[in-house]
């Protein structure tokens, strides 16, 4: 069985990478819910007519947490350290 390599695990600290500075579970945690619910705030404020397609759903992601990681907004894909193929 390969090796696979999530590429949005920080692996000195085994969460996930964030903007934050977090180290810990419980600080991301607490970050990730203080920045997101601002954000949430944000969007109940502004609500937009939906298309209920995956592009809206990637920006409600981004929306929700683009303070917390530089990745939000984006598809996941798993990386296979073996070969480096994204899939």
């Amino acid at each position: 069985m390969p090796d696979v390599v999530d590429p949005y695990v920080d692996p000195a600290t085994g969460i996930l990478r964030n903007l934050v500075g977090a180290t810990d579970r419980p600080s991301l945690d607490e970050a990730e819910g203080a920045l997101a619910f601002a954000r949430l705030v944000q969007l109940s404020d502004h609500e937009a007519p939906g298309t209920r397609d995956l592009a809206e759903l990637c920006g409600i992601h981004r929306h929700l947490f683009q303070d917390v990681y530089d990745w939000a907004g984006m598809p996941r894909g798993t990386i296979d350290s073996n070969d480096m193929t994204s899939y």
